[in-house]
């Protein structure tokens, strides 16, 4: 068989992707982001973002690194209303963000304890629900809304990667409050910063994991102690919204107050609700 030019040409193209795909260990951000929008669509339309208008941003920070090039969705189904021993209709959407991968590494900044992005988590929560989180009077109630993240990474985030969720550690300390906060060019707000003590996500490659499919594969890392526990800190703002049945929280982890700062400022306030009403 003779294969034309215009053919053998495309073959070797071909092939020079190929090879550059695996050499370079693109295989891995390609799959990720290949896998990961149709799944993240399909969680966006079918939770409580898909009538909640917000648009939150991706970036990166200057020196320190990209996130993720798009934000991703996630229902949490019936799973949080047990963990909170509630037999209402309680649902948890979640949008969020994290490291993004490096040239020629098989895993994002989240998996690399030498990234200023390690550990690193920045989005939104919504429940259907206020009483929940806010007493008769407006008051935020701390213990309640920090079982929201405490599910996130005990049941979510960190089973997906190998850590068993009864061996996940989440403790809130440092508690700082202020409230009727202005963000995201609305009143209302409550901000509350606090240190976290659970674990981080480095850890040995020992067999596959569900969460590889995102963040790549832990291959080559130099790990102390698998998902070993440390102080992270943390923001969050959160308000009411009625028109949504919904409370939305702001979220974001990371190394230090000013990565949070930094993460904050640059990327998540410039977050936006579309449709502008009147409150």
């Amino acid at each position: 068989m003779i294969i034309s030019g215009r053919k053998f040409g495309f073959l070797v193209f071909t092939l020079l992707v190929v090879l550059f795909v695996f050499v370079t260990n693109f295989y891995y951000p390609l799959r990720s982001y290949l896998i990961m929008f149709p799944v993240s669509k399909y969680y966006q339309f079918t939770g409580l973002f898909r009538e909640i208008p917000l648009h939150i941003p991706s970036g990166s920070l200057a020196g320190r690194g990209s996130f993720f090039p798009y934000v991703l969705y996630f229902n949490a189904g019936e799973g949080f209303a047990r963990y909170l021993n509630l037999k209402e209709d309680i649902q948890l959407s979640i949008i969020y963000n994290f490291g993004n991968f490096s040239f020629g590494k098989k895993y994002a900044a989240y998996f690399d304890p030498q990234s200023d992005l390690y550990s690193a988590f920045y989005g939104a929560y919504a429940v259907n629900n206020k009483e929940l989180f806010f007493t008769a009077d407006g008051k935020i109630k701390i213990e309640k809304l920090t079982a929201v993240p405490a599910y996130d990474q005990k049941y979510l985030v960190m089973p997906a990667i190998g850590l068993a969720a009864n061996d996940v550690t989440f403790e809130a300390d440092s508690i700082t409050i202020e409230e009727d906060v202005h963000y995201i060019e609305l009143p209302g707000w409550g901000r509350i910063d606090a240190m976290l003590k659970t674990n981080t996500p480095a850890h040995r490659y020992r067999t596959r994991q569900i969460g590889y499919l995102q963040y790549g594969v832990p291959k080559g890392l130099e790990v102390k102690s698998d998902y070993q526990v440390e102080l992270l800190a943390a923001r969050v703002y959160c308000r009411y919204f009625a028109e949504y049945n919904a409370t939305i929280v702001f979220y974001i982890m990371a190394k230090d107050r000013e990565l949070v700062e930094e993460i904050d400022t640059v990327i998540l306030s410039r977050s936006l609700l579309k449709k502008k009403k009147e409150y």
